[in-house]
């Protein structure tokens, strides 16, 4: 380990990371990545319009399910969250599905209030979720999966 003082070897029974598929701790202790990330990325937006006052019997987690696409709204103490479904192709395309224009979309889509929603944060290339489903290659390593669902911060304000 690097320290201020130069590195240093620690020596302890497990190491623990939250690091994802692209462990470089993985890569470093020579540990392959027999997992796989799903095709899709989520975009989580947050918005403080009202959405308990437009639906009936809106509760704090609701997952939103139509023939076409499907969406999670979910209330913390301060806001709504909204988690959309996105498959970016290429750079371009994860640019446009960042975009003022695609949010706004996809929050119309959802309910077609009258001018712009006012967004909570300005999303950027991080609030793209990718999730994995890990499998280490050393079964006396951790092994963990996710629901997609997990990355909306269900706690998180």
């Amino acid at each position: 380990m690097d320290t201020a003082t130069g590195e240093e070897q620690l020596p302890a029974s497990f190491l623990v990371t939250a690091e994802g598929a692209r462990s470089q701790i993985r890569k470093a202790a020579g540990i392959d990545y027999l997992g796989f990330t799903y095709d899709e990325k989520f975009l989580v937006v947050s918005t403080q319009f009202p959405f308990e006052e437009v639906f009936d019997d809106l509760s704090w987690v609701n997952y939103v399910s139509d023939p076409d696409e499907w969406c999670v709204i979910l209330r913390t103490e301060k806001i709504w969250r909204v988690l959309f479904p996105t498959r970016p192709e290429n750079v371009e395309d994860e640019a446009y599905l960042l975009s003022d224009e695609f949010i706004q979309q996809r929050l119309h889509h959802l309910w077609d209030k009258e001018g712009a929603y006012d967004i909570g944060h300005r999303p950027q290339r991080s609030n793209f979720c990718s999730l994995c489903k890990d499998c280490s290659a050393k079964p006396t390593h951790g092994k963990h999966a996710v629901s997609k669902l997990w990355i909306i911060g269900i706690n998180r304000m």
